[in-house]
């Protein structure tokens, strides 16, 4: 209760397993450049908003329309980063096995890859953006956290 009243919407468990069942029929777990990513591509409109809803997609639905007579519009959504690879872990357990080994490289590569890709909100070493970067004389944002570490080293 205390979620919803301060805007955030938690998946409840009935909201997962249907997810988990959408994703397996009609999702995608792929890359995004070297950032591991869930898209969703389908017709039903109303499916497809529901799904960013509970995914918490921050990009806006992706309208498509290939203009050749008979054939429908389709709507995409896609999630990077580190909010894919949470999505990837929670629904892991309920994917069909093909999926289950997809979803294991992609999150293997993404650890390889050894820095955060959600440099919206952290910086590259992974320390939160938020309160701790400064901009230096030259307008260069730095994170105060990598640089006391790099003195320290």
């Amino acid at each position: 209760m205390l979620a919803r009243l301060m805007g955030l919407v938690m998946a409840n468990v009935k909201d997962i397993v249907w997810l988990a069942g959408l994703l397996e029929g009609e999702g995608c777990f792929t890359k995004a450049g070297s950032s591991p990513a869930i898209e969703l591509c389908m017709t039903d409109q109303e499916i497809v908003e529901k799904a960013s809803i509970l995914l918490k997609a921050t990009e806006s639905i992706y309208r498509y329309s290939s203009g050749k007579p008979g054939h429908s519009v389709t709507y995409r959504i896609r999630i990077t980063g580190n909010l894919a690879v949470q999505w990837m872990l929670t629904l892991y357990c309920l994917m069909g096995n093909r999926r289950k080994t997809r979803i294991s490289e992609l999150i293997d590569s993404w650890k390889e890859i050894g820095r955060v890709v959600d440099t919206k909100n952290f910086c590259r070493s992974g320390h939160p953006r938020e309160g701790n970067m400064y901009a230096e004389l030259s307008g260069k944002l730095r994170c105060r956290m990598c640089v006391r570490k790099r003195s320290w080293d």
